[in-house]
């Protein structure tokens, strides 16, 4: 059978389950470097705020792992009021590393050939300059704010656009990009960007695509689920070796009048935004897919919901839960 899409679709590299227990997991709190400096680092990093250019700027920086050098500092810097989350090299999302002193002042360079130097005033305040390859040094001061919300408490707004069968809502304090047929949500956070973001994919189709299993079998396709005929539902890519970590048994259930399928099969590899490097493996990608009649929306999210645990087996849908992509999934309706 062909394979599938599975939810691994922007880092199609597939290693083997052995390479894969090998491979560093992403944790969301890396482990406190040794430092020379004398200036006392937040475990969870520092969180900073300030204006570039005239316009704000948001940072996460900390020290150890993924930085490479043994005081090594790593993070993400954004323009949070222009940012998008399918920007990629436009410059309002940088990925930075470099190193710590004995003196507290740091060193980092961006992809776009920028260089930052920054230093401790206070210990609630920083400044220092950013020098791109072709300009000369633009000074700036950052100060220790606290972490950007994620959970997504305050308003939604609802999303409602020609050619798309269903409304959903979304957190309004997320960033939104959107064409004709595909919309991504995240959020605006620089300590989640630096670890690989937390996006939610809305993708709006229409028809099934035939698949011929490696056996023969005639089979139908939706995004990355299929099925051979009968209710039983696959997600992944599924060859003669049968059910493992890139094929597992999909979610079915009926609900609000369309037909909705969930799971979450294979490889979730993070890397840092902004033209960052690897940094670990991830909770897992979750995906759904609704379907109405013809037409389809298919959900893929790395906002991991807690369900994802539940996946593996058939049964039906989980839609239980307090996170942003549980409460947008429950917020679909049909147009």
């Amino acid at each position: 059978m062909p394979g599938a899409r599975t939810t691994t679709m922007r880092n199609p590299l597939h290693l083997s389950l052995a390479v894969l227990i090998l491979l560093p997991v992403f944790h969301p709190h890396p482990v406190e470097a040794q430092q020379a400096c004398a200036q006392p680092w937040a475990r969870d990093g520092l969180h900073l705020s300030g204006r570039l250019n005239g316009e704000e700027i948001r940072g996460y920086l900390n020290t150890g792992y993924p930085a490479q050098a043994d005081n090594g500092v790593s993070g993400v810097f954004l323009y949070p009021d222009r940012w998008k989350p399918t920007d990629v090299g436009s410059g309002t999302v940088l990925s930075v590393e470099g190193t710590l002193a004995d003196d507290c002042a740091m060193v980092l360079q961006d992809p776009d050939g920028g260089t930052w130097r920054l230093r401790f005033v206070t210990s609630e305040r920083l400044e220092g300059a950013r020098t791109g390859a072709d300009s000369g040094a633009t000074s700036f001061s950052l100060r220790m704010v606290a972490a950007t919300d994620c959970e997504a408490n305050g308003t939604w707004r609802t999303f409602s656009a020609s050619g798309w069968p269903v409304t959903f809502d979304y957190p309004a304090s997320w960033r939104v990009a959107e064409d004709r047929t595909n919309v991504v949500i995240d959020c605006p956070s620089a300590e989640r960007l630096a670890w690989g973001g937390s996006s939610i994919s809305l993708t709006v189709g229409s028809g099934r695509e035939h698949v011929v299993s490696e056996d023969g079998r005639s089979g139908t396709r939706i995004g990355p689920f299929f099925t051979f005929g009968d209710d039983d539902w696959l997600v992944g890519q599924c060859g003669e070796a049968g059910p493992g970590i890139y094929c597992r048994p999909a979610r079915r259930s009926e609900w609000k009048g369309m037909t909705v399928l969930q799971g979450s099969a294979g490889e979730h590899r993070r890397y840092r935004a902004g033209g960052g490097a690897y940094v670990g493996q991830g909770a897992g990608i979750m995906s759904y897919v609704f379907v109405l009649g013809d037409a389809w929306v298919e959900i893929e999210s790395e906002d991991t919901p807690d369900s994802i645990e539940q996946m593996g087996s058939a049964g039906p849908v989980v839609f239980d839960g307090a996170g942003v992509t549980e409460r947008l999934v429950r917020s679909i309706k049909a147009k």
